[in-house]
């Protein structure tokens, strides 16, 4: 069963089953690519990544600072990477880029094969966190060149305790887990059978449906931001002009704090986040919405609306309906848009923190 479940993962990624290895989810299959990532060659101690990915991969990053050089990419005002300025960080030194696929909170889709080459360039190895991508948009790993690729199950309507890490034939493998055999002995610990076997099933059913149910997906998506954008006033659609997945709408409402829009919409049975899903239980500021240079008054009433195949018109018009009245009620009650607005404040990640 759980060979049949890797030929299932490896089959949507357009991988071999011998170069995909089970894990926990997203945050254990990033650690490890990195842990991976840097294990080879020793006279590099760089490691470049963009200053959206996912937290998990900053975090392991952030814990490196020590040995290791860390370099961050810098966004456009969509979200998009600067590929000029990734040129300009990759060097002779550089061990491992990590760029994500598609970014978790704002849906952007990153120039991930564009990024590979540069990095291949100057013979560092590629990682991409794909955990957002996988079921959404096509993902073909050998086509894309990286040499890992980290997914997650329960992105894709699986069981959440289970994730994948591919890994190209010939790049370093190190484990974070030893004592047994299992993954090939680079993931030791009894398997999650029930989790990866519901893994692989959902794999087979993101194949066989992908194409139509995305293509509806975007519908929905669309028509909530036109909606949005018609009947509230002071919205920003984060990356509206680029690339996104099909089922993530990122809009900031100024002069709010998302917090609120959260539990209003939640008292009338709509669910949404402040941000991402790994980070909502956080009220600090986004990473992400920061790099993209939005102005302070924005960085707090970004929230996120998460769409799927289970989605409905009918949802989708029930939203639309109540959104403006809440979006009034916040209003009334922010001390900001009482006032003049705030001036446009860039985002300086330093002050933040602090």
């Amino acid at each position: 069963m759980l060979q049949e479940a890797r030929s299932q993962v490896a089959w949507l990624i357009g991988a071999h089953d011998t170069d995909v290895l089970f894990t926990s989810g997203g945050t254990e299959s990033n650690n490890l690519a990195i842990t991976c990532g840097i294990s080879g060659d020793q006279d590099r101690n760089e490691i470049v990544l963009s200053e959206v990915e996912h937290p998990s991969v900053h975090a392991k990053c952030e814990a490196l600072a020590s040995s290791h050089i860390v370099k961050f990419v810098r966004t456009t005002s969509d979200g998009v990477i600067d590929i000029e300025h990734l040129k300009s960080l990759v060097g002779p030194q550089t061990a491992l880029v990590s760029i994500m696929m598609a970014n978790n909170e704002t849906g952007v889709i990153m120039p991930v094969k564009s990024a590979c080459e540069v990095a291949h360039e100057q013979g560092a190895l590629f990682h991409t966190d794909a955990v957002q991508a996988l079921g959404k948009i096509p993902v073909n790993v050998v086509d894309l060149g990286v040499d890992y690729a980290t997914f997650s199950a329960h992105k894709i309507h699986g069981v959440k305790g289970a994730g994948a890490l591919y890994h190209s034939p010939g790049s370093p493998m190190s484990p974070l887990v030893f004592g047994g055999k299992q993954e090939y002995g680079f993931r030791s610990g009894t398997e999650n059978t029930f989790s990866i076997v519901a893994f692989g099933a959902a794999c087979v059913f993101a194949e066989a449906e992908l194409n139509e149910c995305v293509e509806g997906i975007a519908k929905l998506r669309d028509a909530l931001q036109h909606g949005i954008v018609g009947s509230c006033s002071d919205v920003v659609v984060n990356g509206a002009d680029v690339q996104r997945l099909p089922n993530t709408l990122s809009v900031c409402f100024q002069y709010l704090h998302g917090d609120g829009i959260v539990l209003a919409l939640d008292r009338c049975g709509v669910c949404v986040s402040s941000g991402s899903a790994c980070a909502s239980s956080s009220s600090k500021m986004s990473r992400t919405i920061g790099a993209m240079g939005r102005s302070y008054c924005d960085l707090f009433g970004t929230i996120r609306f998460s769409l799927s195949y289970l989605t409905t018109q009918e949802q989708i018009d029930y939203v639309l309906g109540i959104l403006p009245a809440v979006i009034h009620e916040q209003r009334q009650l922010s001390p900001f848009f009482s006032r003049e607005k705030l001036p446009a404040t860039p985002f300086i990640s330093a002050q933040l923190e602090e």
